[in-house]
């Protein structure tokens, strides 16, 4: 047949020295010295160009052997081999490529493999017998001469870079699950741009499942291709559904997870089911000790080897988080195991140390542990109401505790439910409070005023009339930020005239506060002389109580000669609550002013949380 007008035909054989290749009809005999040339690119490579970077710099630098390594379904393999093209030049007697299986393979029959694919002659098997043969020395000398780039796929150890001669312009380049003691390059998630390139589509719900993932996201652009995006977004969202949702075929996050958790020692492998039973945003030896019931030394060496397989994220002072689709595996085994009662168990351990935690917490603890506070709330909730009410209480501060709004509102409602259920009706009305002072400082008066219905009349009927003069105060304060003068107006007087008999700080600092008010109220009127000694009177209390926040709000006040609706001062925080008493001030006129003897009086207000 001919090929009329072809004058040479180039064909590139992948395949080792003095080998035989047969294509069709025609058998060529590959000639010693032709060099191997990369595996196939498996696809395009998104994402990745940082790491890639990273690798062939570090080979250039004259590394003698790099490792790469990432969780399941990072893409480990497709990184290697696109980096072994961008190596491919620097290495002309080519890149031989082996997959291990992530099983150990001695020096001795990894040298064999190198020498048949440089085709070199199988050295003599027994090197005690015969040493002069002995495979690895023989490799050496074999890469003395050449500048190879050995790429071996899923290694379990480190013996191939025995194989290496000192001096030797040859490199490895393998991947693995660990970092086995040699430079390394760690595949993490992609980022949201090369997510959504290789997703194919930037649906936020299937995105956030996939978490970066390669594989998930590959397998999730397969289902996109034949599926409507809100049926393959459905699959994914429910966090018990997710693995199954992630799988093609024989191939699935699920299995790759797996088989990462299989490779692992068994001290490593419990603590990875352990930490599915609880769901900690992240963890510490601490933590993961009283999940899995072993010792913090144990947790410790556990977390280590499984942030050196990629099984978890590690994070600044000692703290460790598990990547979602690892946690849905840890979840799923979990239930396999141990089911609800461990779940349950496992919850109740973990309460335990976050009771003792809490007595001794610093600004620094409170900023790490707010994203674990709220499972901790889920799980008390309905089920220990005493550490509930604890938790809620010690973070009521949330300038204090540098509480986020989300995660300290979700706990001290969870409080406010348990409360409503089944706690007393002063319980109830403090957290309303609570929450009251809180809305009204991040701008949503109607909702704070939604917030205290009722509990003016809870603390009443509790027999704590202070308490129900501060709630009133408080809904003044609402009415005041609303413009609603005349509701505010009678409000403060009203808390006046309720604690004129009482005695006690906390009475002497709601009257403070109530006197402010009022004194705002008549500089957004216009009577200066009025709002001057209503203010006066105010700072005449903050001073016999030492309380610095009144007296800066106040003067504050009076600075600015604020109008009604404006912007609200500071809440103070939490008080002394122990009674005593004490002098109203002197100089000011309280009885010009209410009609009424002097006093303090206590009551049990809830700090304010500021932010």
């Amino acid at each position: 047949m001919g090929f009329a007008g072809v004058r040479r035909l180039t064909l590139r054989v992948d395949a080792p020295a003095r080998a035989v290749v047969q294509i069709g009809e025609i058998v060529l005999p590959v000639p010693e010295g032709t060099p191997s040339a990369p595996p196939a690119r498996p696809g395009p490579l998104l994402g990745r160009a940082g790491e890639l970077a990273r690798i062939v710099r570090a080979v250039e630098r004259a590394a003698r052997a790099v490792v790469v390594t990432g969780g399941p379904g990072s893409g480990r393999s497709a990184t290697a081999v696109e980096a072994a093209h961008r190596l491919a030049p620097r290495f002309p007697d080519g890149v031989l490529a082996e997959t291990l299986g992530d099983r150990p393979v001695s020096a001795a029959d990894l040298a064999r493999r190198v020498l048949i694919a440089l085709g070199e002659p199988d050295p003599a098997p027994d090197p005690v017998s015969d040493p002069v043969t002995d495979p690895v020395a023989v490799c050496r000398a074999a890469l003395a001469r050449r500048r190879v780039l050995l790429l071996l796929d899923d290694a379990a150890d480190a013996a191939a870079v025995d194989l290496l001669p000192p001096g030797s312009r040859s490199a490895v380049l393998l991947t693995a699950r660990r970092g086995l003691g040699l430079p390394r390059v760690r595949l993490g998630r992609l980022d949201p741009t090369a997510a959504a390139a290789l997703l194919g589509g930037d649906d936020p719900r299937i995105l956030a499942a996939c978490d970066g993932v390669p594989l998930a996201l590959r397998i999730a652009a397969l289902r996109l291709a034949t599926e409507p995006v809100s049926a393959v977004a459905e699959g994914l969202t429910p966090a018990h559904r997710t693995l199954s949702a992630l799988r093609i075929g024989d191939r699935g996050m699920r299995e790759a997870v797996q088989r990462a958790a299989a490779a692992l020692r068994p001290g490593p492998r419990a603590v990875l089911r352990g930490l599915g039973a609880f769901p900690l945003a992240d963890v510490t030896a601490e933590t993961a000790a009283a999940l899995t019931g072993i010792s913090r030394a144990e947790a410790e060496s556990a977390l280590a080897a499984l942030a050196d397989a990629d099984l978890l994220r590690s994070r600044a002072w000692g703290r460790y988080e598990l990547p979602v689709l690892v946690r849905r595996f840890a979840e799923e085994d979990a239930r396999d195991r141990g089911g609800p009662r461990e779940t349950a168990a496992a919850g109740d351990r973990i309460a335990r140390v976050y009771a003792t935690a809490l007595e001794r917490a610093d600004p620094g603890w409170w900023a790490a542990e707010w994203p674990n506070l709220v499972p901790l709330a889920r799980h008390l909730d309905g089920r220990d109401r005493h550490r509930l009410d604890h938790l809620a209480d010690v973070s009521a501060d949330r300038r204090r505790s540098r509480a986020p709004w989300a995660a300290w509102s979700e706990i001290q409602r969870a409080a406010l439910r348990h409360a409503e259920a089944e706690g007393p009706p002063h319980r109830r009305a403090a957290l309303q409070v609570r929450l009251a002072h809180a809305l009204r400082e991040r701008g949503d008066p109607g909702a704070a005023l939604a917030m205290l219905a009722g509990a003016e009349e809870r603390f009443a009927d509790a027999g704590d009339p202070a308490a129900a003069a501060d709630a009133a105060r408080a809904t003044a304060d609402v009415h005041r930020d609303r413009g609603e003068r005349a509701l505010a107006a009678t409000g403060y007087r009203r808390v006046l005239g309720a604690l004129a008999a009482h005695t006690g700080a906390d009475a002497l600092r709601t009257t403070a506060w109530a006197l402010s008010g009022l004194g705002e109220l008549a500089a957004a009127e216009g009577d200066a002389t009025r709002a001057t000694r209503l203010r006066r009177a105010a700072l005449d209390r903050f001073r016999a109580l030492d309380d610095a926040a009144g007296l800066a709000a106040v003067g504050y006040q009076a600075s600015s000669s604020r109008v009604v609706g404006s912007a609200a001062p500071s809440w103070p925080s939490r008080a002394s609550t122990s009674s005593g008493s004490g002098s109203n001030g002197s100089g000011s006129g309280w009885s010009e002013l209410t009609g009424a003897p002097s006093g303090v009086a206590r009551h049990h207000r809830p700090p304010n949380p500021v932010r």
